[in-house]
């Protein structure tokens, strides 16, 4: 199965996995060939400190749960340990705005 950029997978990490059970994934199809997913993990809204910034951390709803983007954490994934539940496709514009704030400042 292909991975895809805004596809939605269950975070392999068993460690992190209940306060983070999904990550997104950020990384363009054009780099398909690589053997790592650059992600963003998507916490348990209940779980995140503080008030999450609206532009940074926008929140999205994950199999009927509500969960936050991660933007500031992002890193690599390896391709072998993702399985895809989803997709965030619908709300490219909010984590590209998300990404551009953290890389960009604009």
């Amino acid at each position: 199965m292909v991975i895809r950029r805004f596809d939605v997978v269950r975070n392999p990490n068993p460690r992190t996995r209940r306060p983070v059970p999904y990550l997104v994934v950020l990384q363009s199809e054009l780099l398909d060939g690589l053997d790592t997913r650059v992600v963003a993990p998507l916490a348990r809204a209940g779980g995140v400190e503080g008030r999450a910034a609206e532009r940074l951390n926008p929140a999205f709803e994950v199999d009927g749960e509500r969960v936050v983007m991660l933007t500031q954490m992002v890193g690599a994934a390896p391709l072998a340990s993702l399985v895809r539940v989803g997709s965030l496709e619908s709300e490219r514009h909010r984590i590209v705005d998300a990404l551009d704030l953290l890389f960009s400042g604009i």
